[in-house]
């Protein structure tokens, strides 16, 4: 049986170096299947030195796994901003190979069977795009709680974005699909799953169990933005103007 292939777009910014090193490797032992991971990583991050030594050593003692570093410039990135984020999932979606995507955060956590179980979802039921659950975690890696969706409606997906930014997809859709628009921030991924929808129908699989940890903190940019004078106003203000370009259907 031909094991199946990911390519998975990791962004990190001066993130904790155990921290990126826990999800890296959450990355790479993922189970029964073959593993493209490329770590966009801005040249004035604080462990991208460390990160230049690791993959060469991964690439020589992995088996299943291949690693790139995709490095930008500090000059074209937005910094530690939702934006920075989606500029660089931007950059490694141009590096993606294999017939199956995902991004991930450099302080998250996947399960070891996560990629596998969704795979086999998406094979069995002719879904493009996979989305679970998650457990919250802080910054001591304690669980707050597990948090669980539901199968995909438009209807509700218009009012509240509940596919995660995670979520395992066909690398088919790139070629149809835009990327990220990073002007939504926050609301970037919300804005490709209606275009999605928009383009190519109910292609979305909910799997009622949890796949991942998210960890929030308070350094967290969208945490950090609602607690700045006028930041939810300003939040407010964005909502309404993506409500405007996506009006119900």
């Amino acid at each position: 049986m031909n094991r199946p292939e990911i390519s998975t777009i990791m962004t990190t910014y001066q993130d904790d170096a155990i921290e990126l090193r826990n999800a890296v490797n959450s990355i790479l032992h993922q189970e029964g299947v073959n593993i493209e991971l490329i770590l966009v990583m801005v040249t004035d991050d604080i462990n991208i030195k460390a990160v230049r030594l690791w993959v060469p050593i991964i690439n020589k003692a992995a088996k299943f796994t291949r690693m790139k570093l995709i490095e930008v410039s500090p000059e074209d990135h937005p910094g530690r901003s939702p934006g920075g984020s989606f500029y660089q999932i931007n950059e490694g979606l141009k590096h993606v190979t294999k017939p199956w995507v995902r991004w991930f955060s450099g302080d998250d956590l996947l399960y070891p069977r996560s990629s596998m179980k969704q795979v086999e979802a998406l094979e069995k039921s002719g879904k493009l795009v996979s989305y679970g659950g998650f457990t919250l975690l802080d910054e001591k890696n304690t669980v707050l709680e597990s948090v669980k969706f539901y199968p995909y409606r438009r209807e509700t997906h218009q009012f509240t974005n509940f596919i995660n930014d995670v979520a395992l997809w066909s690398s088919d859709l790139l070629k149809f699909t835009p990327f990220l628009w990073e002007r939504w921030e926050n609301y970037s991924f919300w804005d490709l799953w209606l275009r999605i929808y928009d383009v190519h129908g109910d292609v979305f699989h909910y799997t009622d169990e949890v796949l991942w940890s998210y960890r929030i903190r308070e350094r967290s940019e969208h945490v950090a933005r609602l607690k700045r004078p006028g930041g939810k106003s300003d939040y407010d203000r964005q909502r309404r103007a993506f409500k405007t370009n996506h009006p119900i259907r």
